[in-house]
């Protein structure tokens, strides 16, 4: 089950940083405004829905189970998962829909990310593995504050690497468990 969270990964990443290296827009333009114009829009949401359900199949099925980590943790992956669907399928054209787009993204991310300190407080990691995870969970958390307001100078940077930081620590913490 654990090769099923990296072909999602690579499925989903290898389409979007393409597409992005092709286009080459402005650094400040975050990934849906690049995903959701021109012919990419119906391949991606494909890839996106696909991506997206394996890699829950994958945190229902084994790393919230593995971790012993409780129902809660269900429902916030659940919230994450139903509000990543939301942004993947609202476009940013009209104000209602930046909105609802930016909202779900924001919701969808901070329940992502809450998995983090959750892990990092089981019993299954070592104090080491505690200390670096929360180092990580605070960086990220820096990035994603500058990341609260689109089109800010390098915010597709930004926010591709803070998607890339989250992405390997739950590989790492998939593959050494």
């Amino acid at each position: 089950m654990q090769h099923v969270a990296l072909i999602s990964i690579l499925i989903y990443w290898t389409y979007v940083l393409g597409v992005i290296a092709r286009d080459k827009k402005a650094p400040a333009v975050p990934i849906s405004d690049y995903m959701e114009t021109g012919r990419e829009r119906i391949l991606y949401k494909l890839i996106a829905v696909t991506s997206f359900t394996l890699y829950g199949f994958f945190t229902f099925f084994w790393f919230i189970p593995t971790y012993d980590l409780g129902l809660y943790a269900y429902l916030l992956m659940g919230l994450a998962y139903i509000t990543q669907m939301i942004t993947t399928f609202t476009l940013r054209t009209n104000r209602k829909g930046q909105f609802i787009h930016d909202m779900a993204a924001r919701i969808s991310g901070i329940a992502a990310f809450i998995l983090i300190p959750m892990v990092a407080f089981s019993s299954f990691v070592t104090s080491t593995e505690k200390l670096l995870l929360l180092i990580s969970y605070a960086i990220m958390t820096v990035i994603g504050t500058y990341l609260r307001r689109v089109n800010r100078y390098y915010y597709l940077p930004l926010q591709i690497g803070l998607f890339g930081f989250y992405y390997a620590i739950i590989l790492y913490l998939t593959y050494t468990f």
